[in-house]
């Protein structure tokens, strides 16, 4: 099996102040100057990171999981013979996002369900991911793994080095979906592919980093990067449309997945309750409490999403009315005002950006 590099966004980023180190720790300060319309939904396309965090203090290392990697629980076992020593980078934007952790100690910790699929490798290796329905994925050294990252999984991981691709959920489905040619609400990743594949993912990504790097790359030009990446992704694992998962978090992780992998389909409150384990009244109570929203809309916002991150994938065949339609809209005039309440623009404005992208990037080669 091909072994990965040791790095991927080489040192292409500065120490942080302690304004940034703020950001980076507590990621709902990024949204702050946001327009309103992508802090509803947290689509924020030309939004670009490059941050390092370094540092010798446990607490910094846990907020740091707690934020960055959804973690609850994490714990650090450091050498009683050396200083505790921790280093984290990202680089990218909210489509996909190069991220490098460095410790000297033993951690453990269950990371919750997010909406962002993950995949890392380790020159050391031994990173053990645990789901409450399958047996344990063990990392092998260089070898890149898909983390169960949108159902939750226990983690126990030695000193060392990862390197990980994350990638927006939502982003990976509608890539997904474009090349099967329906909607794919969630993605569940069987094992690898094989050393071709693999090889093509490693050469993809020593092209992509660099530019991903900086921030003086197109907009555009890092919108085909991606989507480069993560055909990549899609093509060194092997993987299939999923509907259904046993998750492991708490049962408001349980409800949102559920109406995540669910989200074509018509769908009760006594449906998520059942799933989420707890009365209709208390999973309305927690959403309010949450989400600040109730389910069904929730509900509507994932479909909403889903819909947009189609349309910013269009090929020359696209249509408004057919895509809301498979995501579950089919009044047209509630759906597009719905669309503009949310993101600013109507789905046809969307959608005509996308297809002037397009005629752009035919004349222009990516790695």
């Amino acid at each position: 099996m091909t072994a990965f590099p040791r790095a991927h966004a080489d040192d292409c980023t500065q120490p942080m102040g302690s304004s940034e180190r703020a950001s980076l720790l507590d990621p709902q300060a990024q949204h702050q100057e946001q327009p309103a319309h992508d802090r509803v939904v947290g689509v924020r396309e030309d939004y670009v990171r490059a941050e390092t965090l370094q540092s010798s203090d446990i607490e910094i290392a846990e907020l740091t999981y707690r934020h960055q990697f959804h973690a609850r629980r994490i714990r650090f076992e450091p050498a009683k013979d050396r200083p505790f020593e921790f280093r984290f980078r990202i680089v990218g934007d909210d489509r996909l996002s190069l991220r490098t952790i460095e410790v000297n100690a033993a951690r453990s910790g269950i990371i919750s369900p997010s909406r962002q699929y993950m995949f890392g490798w380790s020159p050391e290796g031994g990173v053990r991911m645990s789901t409450g329905c399958n047996e344990a994925t063990v990392m092998l050294p260089g070898i890149p793994t898909a983390y169960p990252s949108t159902i939750g999984f226990e983690l126990l991981a030695p000193p060392g080095l990862t390197h990980a691709i994350h990638v927006n959920a939502d982003y990976l489905e509608a890539v997904a979906g474009s090349r099967v040619g329906h909607p794919v609400t969630g993605i569940a990743f069987l094992g690898p592919n094989g050393d071709d594949h693999f090889t093509a993912l490693r050469c993809a990504l020593s092209g992509v980093a660099p530019r991903l790097s900086s921030p003086t790359t197109d907009p555009l030009d890092r919108q085909a990067l991606d989507r480069t990446l993560a055909d990549r992704i899609l093509d060194a694992f092997a993987w299939t449309p999923s509907a259904d998962a046993e998750v492991v978090g708490t049962p408001l992780d349980r409800a949102k997945v559920f109406l995540h992998l669910n989200c074509t389909r018509s769908i009760a409150v006594a449906e998520v309750a059942a799933v989420a384990g707890i009365s209709v009244r208390t999973l309305q109570q927690t959403f309010l409490s949450h989400e600040q929203t109730t389910p069904l809309s929730y509900l509507r916002t994932i479909r909403l999403q889903k819909v947009r991150w189609a349309l910013r994938l269009a090929g020359p065949t696209t249509s408004v009315r057919d895509t809301a339609s498979a995501w579950g809209f089919n009044h047209m005039g509630r759906f597009s005002g719905a669309y503009f309440e949310t993101f600013g623009e109507h789905p046809s404005e969307t959608l005509r950006a996308q297809q002037r992208h397009n005629i752009l990037a035919d004349s222009t080669t990516f790695i």
